[in-house]
């Protein structure tokens, strides 16, 4: 059977670049889907063995001390008496084949479906990754993918964090 991640509830909609444009989706992780779904560029190999073009997408390495000294101990101290925010944090689906990158449409891939019952209407399979949606699916309509679930097939996704690396850190710290 597949290894599917967390089946999550999703926002979407679509960021355009002239004729590109990219999907996206906002959810909510636990702290312990995040511990066990999210990674750090520097915690795939795949991702650092790639050419250096892969570094424009995240912002810079892990600075370990400024999370251990400021965002953990913003987390941890006055043991809950004041409330805490973070932002949030922004995150690629990778594809990935046996340790290597490779295309959403690559030969092998294993969509993991939706494992949870759903009351989705439309369900949609890219490559590793299932999606259901509320909505007839368009892909010229963002509305139609404003709400939906999405789950991913863990051994075939990294789901890597672009911005956000010391937060992700300071929260994986703090599980």
């Amino acid at each position: 059977g597949v290894n599917h991640g967390p089946q999550l509830h999703v926002l979407g909609g679509k960021f355009g670049f002239g004729s590109t444009s990219i999907p996206y989706f906002s959810a909510h992780l636990s702290l312990g889907q995040i511990f066990d779904s999210l990674k750090t560029p520097s915690e795939l190999s795949a991702w650092m063995n790639e050419d250096e073009e892969i570094e424009a997408l995240y912002q810079r390495s892990i600075d370990y001390s400024r999370v251990e000294r400021g965002l953990l101990r913003y987390l941890t101290e006055d043991s809950g008496l004041r409330p805490k925010f973070f932002n949030s944090l922004t995150v690629a689906l990778v594809p990935q084949l046996s340790g290597r990158f490779t295309g959403f449409e690559s030969e092998g891939m294993a969509a993991p479906g939706l494992p949870n019952p759903t009351s989705t209407t439309c369900q949609i399979d890219a490559g590793p990754v299932s999606l259901g949606f509320y909505k007839e699916f368009n892909p010229d309509d963002p509305s139609t993918y404003a709400l939906g679930e999405i789950c991913w097939n863990k051994d075939q996704v990294a789901c890597v964090a672009i911005d956000g690396q010391h937060r992700l850190h300071a929260l994986k710290r703090m599980h």
